[in-house]
């Protein structure tokens, strides 16, 4: 039988089916109102509920599986099976039931029929009728279970053995595995999320074609929760496990209504949108083809290159990425100067996946590096040390997913050196905008720089771009003393100006009303005056040089002058050249004083400044702008749309894990500047004004005020989006409040590990230091694993610590708490435990650091393990 699904799980539009029962009992065995003496509910509404699920599935293509009229319920199990068998590429299973555990042998989930008896056959039974035939044609299926009870079908033990890729049967249900369901929430959730996605209230980036099986899940959670705060009795959704790294992006449950191929990975002009998916995230390629083509101010897409200047430090650097000269080069200057631009051109001419799609950007250029295919690139704006090496790994090679434990200098090195003698180019992008910079150029960088093979050879080339900082100054030093430090901030004032003068003409040359005869004059006086105001041929009295990059300030002012009234005069081109701004937040300011301009157009930016990694989805900058704004409640999220439509200039969208378009303000520099002067307005001016000093503690409680509330006043973090698992330890950190995020033992299970771990050095209080000790405790062992999972290890760790109380609220939801626990030989101090699996560890050698030298213990048994 043929049918859309490709290898690997993956479908295109194939056959869809939804089977959908909403099981009332037999009005033979109720009659009056429900009962109160512990009896079933009639569940009178259930038909209903199940018919509007079945109608919200109709509109993502999904035809109603035949009713086989009435009395439907006993005939439920071969249905069901007909519907598997049918030859359906996606089935959806709705049900809408009473739920009953069998009180002997498996303890399996059944369906209670219209008379008030179990279905003969579990839940399990039809988990398994899809996952113990895998060559039988069975469809991908989604149960969505209404019934009490119903999380025991989403977390069967050998269900969750399966690998990810593997697993054709998926499960969303109303309820944790021992816990009741009430009034139809999860039906009703359902219906209204997909419903918001039809309508766009909901969306996932036009690029992807589906919507995330997870980001349903987690808005249904959502609207669960809601109805929990408003309705009473707590209940929470239940969904099939994976380990936390896993994607799900895959499953074609639910086409995205927006999907049209165009979003940021798409939108690039002449470049096989194939190419995306062969390139490492933290490559971050539209960031290089952006800067390379010099065309982001006007939202062109980089058909064609606009890069101009530079010639010497293009032919040094074209040189060494063939394979001169010494083995480290760093580019800086700076902000807006052009680092990014430069590596961008060499990025796209080298990287083999971009060289052939992207010719435009470069070939037009005298010196331009060979393709090579021993590259490697980062760009580390936002990115943690870990996010940068496990991207160089996995373009070196490694299968990040395989290594639990993550990538060092000595496993990149070992990729480095796997099979071919020419050295491996590393290229790092934006160093100084990483997250904790210092620590990559100490941890990372210098020690693969000075890496050598036997013969003496480096092991990799390093190309690095970043601004001045004390923290890299091994760095600059070590480029300095071997000749390969470009500071592009020594340049002669002629070339500049003369390059300025051709990028603006060139920026003004397609598309615009200069680019005709009757306006060729008026263009030509703008980019000749643009250029000498911004790179004068001698500083006049008085002023300051331009603090910022040349190019990056005239490629804004361009764009505002393309927005403004047509010149018409050469006079009057000039006159507007010399009022330019002398610097990004200047330019900001003009677009926001500019007549029309969107009332939250300052406050989106401003909360944009704070996003962390690759940007900020719509949600949480509702939540953060209205702080900056009306100071009352999230921003209305049709206003944000708006504003981040109308601030398009000045922001950089990627896609999240789960569908959803981020987006970040598109340099640096303009983020520190709305950090320490934050825009504020909207339709009503602020009325507490967040200043710089408590900004990040503001931003971090609008952060927490995006998860939703519980009954019991905590937080329900699997409803949290996942920027907010990711990111909340970050923000915490910035507002000097992780003490306070570590006291949150839903967030210890649900939030990112490796940022979680990242901040458990910053714990001050007593708890908050046992707190850490216990998550460092087995680190290395609930790193990968679900949240269910770590909750239960976190547990067992806090009663290692002596800490039952704490263990009893870690664990709580999974219905077990241990009050003891052997292997109490834990230490507070620990900070990491290192792990030998070759067993070829056999001591430890310790170093001072500002004077401390930390302890360390050896254990003896074998894998070898060192804790520090």
């Amino acid at each position: 039988m043929e049918t859309g699904l490709q290898e690997g799980n993956n479908a295109t539009d194939g056959t869809r089916v939804v089977l959908a029962a909403g099981v009332s009992l037999d009005p033979v065995r109720h009659e009056g109102p429900p009962p109160l003496d512990g009896g079933l509910d009639p569940l009178d509404e259930a038909p209903e509920h199940s018919a509007a699920v079945a109608e919200a599935l109709a509109a993502f293509g999904y035809r109603a599986w035949p009713s086989g009229g009435d009395g439907e319920a006993p005939e439920l199990p071969e249905r069901l099976r007909a519907a598997v068998k049918s030859g359906a590429d996606i089935l959806v299973v709705h049900i809408a039931a009473h739920g009953l555990l069998a009180r002997a042998g498996s303890g399996g989930l059944y369906v209670v029929g219209s008379d008030g008896e179990a279905v003969d056959e579990a839940v399990d039974q039809w988990i398994s009728l899809i996952e113990d035939h895998p060559r039988a044609d069975r469809p991908l299926t989604l149960f969505l279970l209404d019934l009490c009870y119903s999380g025991t079908s989403a977390v069967l033990p050998w269900h969750q053995r399966l690998e990810t890729g593997e697993r054709r049967a998926w499960v969303i249900a109303a309820s944790g595995p021992d816990e009741p369901a009430f009034d139809f929430r999860l039906s009703r959730a359902i219906a209204m999320v997909l419903r918001r996605y039809q309508e766009a209230t909901l969306r996932v980036d036009p690029s992807q074609r589906f919507i995330p099986l997870p980001a349903v899940a987690r808005e249904i959670s959502r609207v669960v929760a809601e109805m929990n705060l408003t309705d009473g009795m707590d209940q929470r959704v239940t969904t099939s496990r994976v380990p936390f790294a896993d994607q799900l992006d895959h499953l074609p449950f639910f086409p995205n209504p927006l999907y049209g191929g165009r979003g940021p990975r798409e939108q690039m002009a002449g470049l096989d949108e194939g190419t995306f998916p062969l390139l490492d995230e933290g490559l971050d390629v539209r960031h290089f083809l952006l800067r390379a083509a010099g065309s982001e101010a006007l939202s062109q897409m980089p058909g064609r290159g606009y890069f101009h200047g530079r010639e010497a430090e293009l032919a040094d650097l074209s040189e060494w990425c063939n394979g001169g000269g010494g083995p480290l080069r760093v580019v800086t200057g700076k902000p807006g100067v052009g680092k990014s631009a430069l590596l961008g051109v060499l990025v796209c001419a080298a990287h083999p996946a971009l060289r052939a799609r992207a010719p435009g950007l470069w070939w037009r250029l005298r010196h331009t590096p060979a393709a090579n295919d021993r590259l490697a690139v980062v760009h580390a704006r936002r990115r943690s040390l870990t996010e940068i090496a496990e991207s160089l790994a996995r373009q070196m090679g490694g299968d990040v997913s395989r290594s639990a434990k993550g990538w060092g200098v000595e496993q990149l090195l070992a990729l480095a050196q796997d099979g071919a003698a020419r050295p491996f180019t590393l290229v790092v992008d934006a160093l100084d905008e990483a997250e904790r910079p210092s620590d990559v150029v100490f941890a990372l960088l210098m020690p693969l720089l000075n890496a050598r093979t036997l013969d003496g050879w480096p092991v990799v080339r390093l190309l690095v771009g970043a601004r001045r900082e004390p923290g890299f100054a091994p760095l600059l030093e070590a480029a300095r003393k071997a000749g390969g430090l470009i500071d592009l901030d020594v340049a002669d004032s002629d070339g500049v100006r003369a390059s300025l003068r051709h990028y603006i003409g060139d920026l003004l040359a397609v598309d615009t009303p200069y680019a005709v005869v009757d306006g060729a004059a008026v263009g030509a006086a703008f980019a000749e005056s643009l250029a000498d105001e911004l790179m004068p041929a001698r500083q006049p009295d008085g002023r300051q040089p331009l603090g910022w990059g040349e190019f990056l300030v005239a490629g804004m002012y361009v764009r505002h002058m393309l927005d403004s009234p047509v010149v018409t005069d050469t006079n009057d081109a000039r006159r507007v050249a010399r009022e330019v701004p002398r610097d990004l937040p200047g330019l900001l300011d003009l677009e926001l004083r500019r007549p029309g301009s969107h009332p939250w157009l300052g406050p989106v930016l401003t909360a944009l400044a704070w996003a962390e990694g690759m940007g900020m989805p719509e949600r949480i900058v509702a939540h953060v702008a209205g702080v900056f704004g009306t100071g009352v409640g999230p921003a209305p999220l049709e206003d944000v749309r708006e504003a981040l439509d109308a601030g398009r200039f000045f922001l950089r969208q990627a896609v999240e894990t789960d569908g959803n378009t981020l987006y970040r303000l598109f340099h640096e520099g303009l983020a520190e500047h709305l950090r320490a002067r934050p825009r504020q307005g909207g339709p009503q001016q602020a009325q507490a004004a967040a200043t710089s000093t408590h900004a990040a503690a503001v931003v971090l409680r609008s952060l927490l005020d995006s998860v939703p509330a519980s009954p019991d006043g905590g937080r329900v973090w699997e409803a949290a989006d996942p920027y907010a698992l990711r990111h909340a330890a970050g923000h915490a950190l910035a507002s000097d409040s992780v003490d306070s995020l570590l006291n949150d033992m839903e967030f210890l299970a649900h939030g990112d590990p490796a940022s979680v771990d990242a901040v458990l050095s910053s714990a001050r209080s007593d708890w908050a230091r046992l707190v850490a000790a216990v998550y460092r405790a087995s680190y290395e062992v609930h790193r990968p694993l679900t949240a269910y999972q770590r909750r239960q290890i976190l547990a067992v760790d806090a009663a290692r610590h002596a800490e039952p109380a704490m263990g009893e609220r870690l664990a709580r939801p999974s219905g077990w708490a241990p009050v003891w626990a052997t292997g109490r030989g834990v230490a507070l101090a620990l900070l990491n435990t290192l792990h030998d699996a070759s067993g070829r560890l056999t001591g430890v050698a310790s170093a001072s650091v500002n004077g401390y030298l930390p302890p360390s213990r050896r254990a003896g048994t074998r894998p070898r393990r060192c804790g520090i």
